[in-house]
Formats: C-alpha cells, sequence, structure tokens
C-alpha cells in the first residue's frame, strides 16, 4: 500500500472515530437534558398546585395543550383512565390522543395527583436536531476526507519525490540527494542513499579496474599461447604431439570463450558483437574440447533441424560448455547428448537427475547440487553463467528429470532468433 494510501486511511479512519464519539456524546446529552427538563417541569407544576392546594380552596388547575394536571379526588377532574395504571413516584412517557406525554403520578392528602407535559413537539424538534446532527456530519466527513487527501498527498510528495530520484540514480555520476531534502527524516534517508550510492559507485570502478586488468593482462599472455600453439601445429603437422597440440588449441579456445563471456557479464551496458551462429556447428566445437572430459560416458550431436540464431559465438560455446561440464559432473557413466531443432537446444544425460526442489536456486551463483558424483572443486558458478547470458539474450532456460533416470536441459530461443530448414543427424 502507498504511503499516501496509508497516510489517508488513518486520517479518515480517525475522523470516524471522532465523528461518532462526538454525535454519540451529543445525543446522549441531549436525552439526558431533556429528561431532566421535563422532570423538573412535572415536578415543578405539581409542588406548585400542592401549595395552591393548601392556601386556596378553589385551586385552578392549568389546562393547556402542553400542560394538564389532575386530581383524582371528589370535585375535580379524575386523570384519563390510560394513566391509572402507572407506578407512583415514577416518570413515564405514554402516548395519549396521538400525542406523547411525559408523565408523573404523585400521592398527596387531596388525592391523586397527575402532571403531563406533551413532549410531541420536543421529540419533533430532537427528530429535527438528529437529522441536522447527521447532515453536518456528513458534510464535516466530506471536508475531513478532501483535507486527508491533500494533507496526505502533502506528506507523502516528498518520499515519493525521494523514491523518483532514488529510482534515477546512475552511481557513476550521481548527484548528492542530501543537499536537495535537506533536514529531518528524508534528510536522514537521503544521506543514507548518498552513502550506499558511493559505495556502490566505488565497488564499480574497482570493478571496472579489475575488468580491464583481467582484460590486458590474461588476453595478452593467452593470446600469445594460442598463437605458439598454431605455429608448433604448422611446424610439426604429423608428429605424435599433434594430438596434445590440438587439444591445448582447443582448451586455450574454451578459456577465451569464458573469458568474453565473463567480461561481457562483467560489463552490464555493454552490447556484445553477434552473427549468424550455426548452434549445432558450436555444439560439435565444445563437444570435441571436452573429448578427454567426456571419457567414460557416450556423447552425440543430435541436429534434428537447422538452427542459426544471430548470437556471439563465444557465449553460445560458453552456454553450453557448462551445460555439458555440470552434466558430465553428475553422470559416472552412461550418455549425454546435445540435441538440436528448429526452436532450441538440449543438454541429455543419464546421471543422477536434479535434487528436489526449486531449479531456479540452482542459478544462483555460488550455489551446487548436493547429488555430484565427482570431487571435483565447484564453485557454483557455471549455471549462473548459463542463466545470465540467456537471461541477456531472451532465451528460456528450464529443467527437468527424464524418466526413468537423467536431467534434460533445455534452452527455447525466441521465434525470430531460429530458422527452420531440413533434418539432420550428427554423432561424435
Amino acid at each position: 500500500m502507498r504511503l499516501h494510501t496509508e497516510i489517508l486511511l488513518s486520517m479518515l479512519g480517525l475522523g470516524a472515530v471522532l465523528l461518532v464519539v462526538l454525535g454519540s456524546s451529543l445525543l446522549i446529552y441531549s436525552e439526558r437534558l431533556e429528561n431532566d427538563l421535563l422532570s423538573n417541569t412535572v415536578n415543578d407544576e405539581i409542588e406548585f398546585l400542592l401549595q395552591q392546594l393548601r392556601t386556596s380552596v378553589n385551586p385552578v388547575l392549568p389546562e393547556t395543550d402542553s400542560l394538564k394536571i389532575w386530581i383524582d379526588a371528589e370535585d375535580f377532574v379524575y386523570a384519563p383512565a390510560p394513566f391509572h395504571d402507572l407506578a407512583l413516584g415514577e416518570h413515564h412517557d405514554v402516548t395519549y390522543l396521538g400525542k406523547r406525554w411525559h408523565i408523573l403520578r404523585r400521592d398527596s392528602p387531596y388525592g391523586l395527583l397527575t402532571a403531563a407535559v406533551d413532549v410531541s413537539r420536543i421529540e419533533a424538534r430532537e427528530h429535527q436536531m438528529r437529522v441536522l446532527l447527521a447532515l453536518t456530519a456528513i458534510g464535516v466527513a466530506a471536508l475531513g476526507g478532501l483535507m486527508a487527501v491533500w494533507l496526505s498527498r502533502r506528506l507523502a510528495a516528498p518520499v515519493a519525490a525521494l523514491a523518483g530520484s532514488v529510482d534515477k540514480l546512475d552511481p557513476r555520476h550521481a548527484e548528492a540527494l542530501h543537499a536537495r531534502f535537506g533536514v529531518g527524516e528524508l534528510g536522514t534517508i537521503a544521506e543514507a542513499i548518498d552513502g550506499l550510492v558511493e559505495r556502490v559507485r566505488r565497488m564499480l570502478e574497482r570493478e571496472r579496474f579489475f575488468t580491464a586488468a583481467v582484460s590486458h593482462e590474461i588476453r595478452t599472455p593467452l593470446a600469445v599461447i594460442q598463437s605458439s600453439l598454431d605455429l608448433a601445429q604448422i611446424q610439426q603437422p604429423d608428429t605424435a604431439s599433434s594430438p596434445a597440440i590440438a587439444r591445448a588449441q582447443r582448451a586455450s579456445q574454451g578459456l577465451g570463450d569464458l573469458l568474453d563471456s565473463l567480461l561481457f557479464l562483467a560489463r552490464e551496458d555493454s552490447m556484445p558483437t553477434t552473427r549468424p551462429t550455426d548452434v549445432a556447428t558450436e555444439a560439435h566445437e565444445v563437444m570435441a574440447l571436452l573429448e578427454t572430459r567426456m571419457q567414460g560416458v557416450d556423447t552425440a550431436v543430435i541436429e534434428q533441424a537447422p538452427c542459426t540464431i544471430e548470437a556471439a559465438p563465444s557465449h553460445v560455446r560458453t552456454v553450453l560448455m557448462n551445460l555439458l561440464r555440470n552434466a558430465r559432473q553428475h553422470t559416472s557413466s552412461g550418455r549425454i547428448t546435445v540435441e538440436v531443432d528448429a526452436s532450441g537446444v538440449s543438454v541429455c544425460d543419464t546421471g543422477t537427475g536434479l535434487p528436489a526442489g526449486d531449479f531456479d536456486e540452482l542459478l544462483k551463483p555460488y550455489v551446487s547440487s548436493d547429488e555430484a558424483t565427482t570431487q571435483e572443486p565447484r564453485f557454483g558458478v557455471g549455471l549462473y553463467i548459463v542463466s545470465r547470458i540467456c537471461a541477456h539474450y531472451g532465451w528460456r532456460l528450464s529443467a527437468q528429470n527424464q524418466t526413468p533416470i537423467g536431467t534434460r536441459v533445455r534452452i527455447d530461443f525466441p521465434p525470430g532468433d531460429s530458422a527452420p530448414d531440413q533434418t539432420a543427424t550428427h554423432a561424435s
């Protein structure tokens, strides 16, 4: 829930409680005041009549539309029959002749005295007051609601402005927020955010320095190694060391691909150089590069349909290499295949399968399965690299256990990235 909505609801709730309490208090107070006034009126009239009876032989009984007094005795008018059963000494509200009367009956030496005050008009005015009070409450609530909306937006506006400024922050060249939001709670928050941004900026600077250093310090000797291997292959094309040189060439190429992918992932704002890349061809190259690692299992690249995508070839090789390494790590014997079709590529194995749980957890950095069958040191970044590259290109990465054993990891390319042609099968 947004901040201004919470403030608005809180203010409206408080206003509603205050209106209910105030309205209820006014109604209760007015009713008590009315009862006290009526009770005092009938008491005073009876006392006045008793005083007249003591001092006058023929007292005059008041007889008006709103006040009536009766004496149940000879020579006087008896109270109406509906009043005879009322308890003596108590106040009663009774309907008589279409009107509401407030009545008090008392015993006296002169007979039963009954005083009645017409409260119909008073109750009508009370009803009008209640209606007026309700209309006033509605008006006050509406006005209070408008004020609450205005005040909540005014209170939440600085927070929204701070959130918008934070959303637009670029740690590489961000202006200080504290200077804009001054002192107070928002200023404290802005100052804390400025400190965080500064730490992120220094971290990015260290990362850029490391990336540049890696790019220079590792690429240069790697290029020397690759050129030396190429020269050795040319000078000794048919010697006993030729297979070893070829493996070293493929290993150096794989290292170069991995370095390119890591440097690409380290530069979030960089765009790779892409070109039409045949997935099956890259799969064959990666399978040849992992020839030594794959000893002990059967391998195959199955091209069910040609698949050419727009991507950097090194990134495709890095993805396939990590998936094949992960498959080999969990497959002590059996078969590992790469299946290429018109819409994607799958890496299948007959290994231990996925552990129980969410596959997305294995895509996090430094997380790996506990069901590995080898004792090689693992740092849990292979699938993370795969997921990052897939996310960049918009490829969909999924995995599921196969029946009866094994795992299938699938990468689906966007519809516009692949072009089906014909069916072919290659095995290695």
